[in-house]
């Protein structure tokens, strides 16, 4: 798992510091689910930040206070390597009320929505915040951790980790997602496509009570 990550500019804010919103801004979906935002303190540290968002989503009794970096152990993260996924799924399924399962090469987008209309947001693995020009579907080096949110018929929406986004969400196309959605894994760097670790849980959500943004960018 290879990662980075790199600072953006602040959205524009017009004189009565309203957010501007531009012709075509993109809102939020219906279905949205409230993850509470964590953002990463390292650029290489995605794969805890957003495991983090969902222990706050699932037991913000007893992550509420926890830093990201207390979890790097158990995930085994580490500046060379990042997080892999089955480190992140083992340790959620250590925690009472929480069960996690990693897939991947069969996952869809259909399986995606469905976690979503289950209130189950789920942590997708895909490639974002490349520092070259080549295409998506080429690029293996720029791994990165988000959790899914929701989605409306034309994008599926994130809760970003990264720095990059000048807010908590961000949304792709399904054919940006399509290829997007694939990294390398393990000591050997193996290539593997549609990796996703499905979450749930038995308590209630907690619900962050901040404002949505009026307008969502699109994943680095």
């Amino acid at each position: 798992m290879q990662e980075h990550s790199f600072d953006w500019f602040s959205p524009a804010r017009s004189d009565a510091g309203h957010r501007d919103r531009p012709a075509g801004a993109i809102q939020m979906p219906r279905n949205l689910l409230r993850v509470p935002c964590v953002k990463q303190r390292t650029d290489f540290s995605c794969g805890s930040a957003a495991t983090l968002a969902l222990l706050r989503y699932w037991r913000w009794d007893l992550y509420e206070g926890v830093d990201e970096a207390a979890l790097y152990a158990p995930l085994e993260t580490t500046r060379a390597c990042g997080t892999e996924p089955e480190p992140i799924a083992a340790f959620l399924n250590t925690l009472a009320g929480v069960t996690a399962v990693y897939r991947n090469g069969d996952v869809t987008i259909g399986d995606l929505e469905r976690a979503i209309d289950l209130r189950q947001p789920p942590i997708v693995d895909l490639q974002a915040c490349r520092d070259h020009e080549l295409p998506w579907r080429t690029t293996w080096d720029a791994g990165h951790y988000v959790v899914m949110v929701g989605y409306d018929s034309e994008r599926l929406f994130f809760m970003d980790p990264s720095t990059m986004t000048p807010g908590p969400y961000a949304y792709l196309s399904r054919a940006e997602l399509a290829e997007r959605w694939h990294d390398l894994t393990g000591e050997h760097n193996v290539r593997v496509e549609h990796m996703a670790i499905f979450v749930t849980g038995t308590t209630l959500p907690r619900v962050p009570d901040e404002p949505l943004p009026e307008n969502v960018p699109r994943l680095g």
